[in-house]
């Protein structure tokens, strides 16, 4: 091979090598689970394509994208959840212990083991807040910082000795602290926010233990005394059910007894009601009886009467005209036998 070759060679190396430097430096993977947004450094103030208050271009982009190092500079942001265990360094495989420190109402701190998990909402506002950094970063430090000192306000207002057991209470809390300010501040979406262990000093350790084995105790004596209460309940219910039960007895007895006597006085009663009723029925006839009675005199008096004056003026015919023929009736044709007699009597006079 002769020089001119050799020289050509490496020239079209040197080309080749300086095409591909060319290339990477012009052009920006974004891989699978990122989308890139693009920040040129020539954009006006107000240019349309640009997010708002920024000289961001927006517009997602992904794959190899082409670059103008000189005047451009892609941000990459993950489009899927990012993760963090804030946890002491016995956790797992890693290398240094990352678990909060934590002051208490007493000032004395504790450990805190927190996950936390957040993902990008608005690009704006992360851009207007953090700059071109990337979100790796922004969550290890600033995140990190604001995740911390919410929890410590709330922390502070609780004793070291009751810190474990307030651990859902203060997880709720600080929740609702950070929420809303990583969304509407940040540009960042909440997804967990979790308190695990809770460690104080091994000297604090040792008196909440001892508070925790007092209240144990405290407990377990309640619960003999509420087991020893239900057993004297169950004697005192037995005892006033049997109470009841003799007493409904010699109560269904007694009623028995005011019952019969009751029926007999009813008996007694419907008796003498019938045997008046009877007597005014008995009286009641008496009374007709003796009306009747009355009736019937009265009609005989009448009658007789009646057949005395019938006689007297038959008599006094028989004077004036013994020829006079008289028709004599009794009480019942007495009107007719008068009105004949008197007919007959004034014909003769006539005569």
């Amino acid at each position: 091979m002769n020089f001119k070759a050799i020289m050509a060679l490496i020239l079209v190396v040197f080309i080749a090598l300086g095409g591909l430097i060319f290339y990477n430096v012009t052009h920006v993977n974004v891989k699978a689970g990122y989308v890139g947004y693009m920040y040129d450094r020539t954009l006006k103030s107000g240019d349309p394509r640009a997010i708002e208050g920024t000289s961001v271009i927006d517009e997602a982009l992904t794959g190899r994208v082409s670059i103008n190092p000189i005047t451009q500079e892609l941000y990459k942001y993950p489009t899927t959840i990012v993760a963090r265990s804030w946890t002491s360094n016995d956790e797992g495989d890693k290398d240094r212990n990352q678990a909060f420190e934590i002051g208490t109402l007493e000032g004395k701190n504790v450990a805190m083991d927190v996950y936390f998990s957040v993902r990008p909402n608005n690009v704006g506002k992360i851009i207007e807040a953090f700059g071109g950094r990337s979100f790796d970063s922004i969550v290890d430090n600033d995140l990190l910082g604001v995740v911390k000192g919410k929890i410590a306000i709330i922390t502070r207002t609780i004793s070291v000795y009751d810190i474990q057991s307030e651990s859902s209470s203060v997880q709720e809390q600080a929740w609702e602290l950070l929420d809303e300010q990583l969304r509407e501040t940040y540009g960042v979406e909440l997804i967990r926010l979790e308190i695990g262990s809770i460690l104080p000093s091994p000297d604090i350790q040792t008196k909440i233990d001892q508070k925790t084995e007092a209240i144990n105790a405290v407990e377990l004596a309640k619960l003999d005394r509420e087991k020893q209460d239900e057993t004297n309940q169950k004697v005192v219910d037995e005892q006033q059910a049997n109470s009841e039960k003799a007493l409904i007895e010699r109560q269904m007895s007694a009623d028995a007894s005011a019952y019969e006597a009751e029926k007999s006085a009813n008996a007694k009663v419907v008796v003498a009601e019938a045997k008046q009723r009877e007597a005014e029925i008995e009286l009641e006839i008496a009374k007709l009886e003796k009306e009747a009675e009355l009736e019937k005199q009265k009609s005989y008096t009448q009658a007789y009467f009646t057949n005395i004056k019938l006689q007297n003026e038959a008599v006094a015919m028989k004077a004036i005209n013994s020829n006079l023929e008289i028709i004599v009736t009794d009480g019942e044709g007495s009107g007719y036998g008068s009105i004949y007699g008197l007919s007959s009597v004034m014909g003769v006079i006539k005569d």
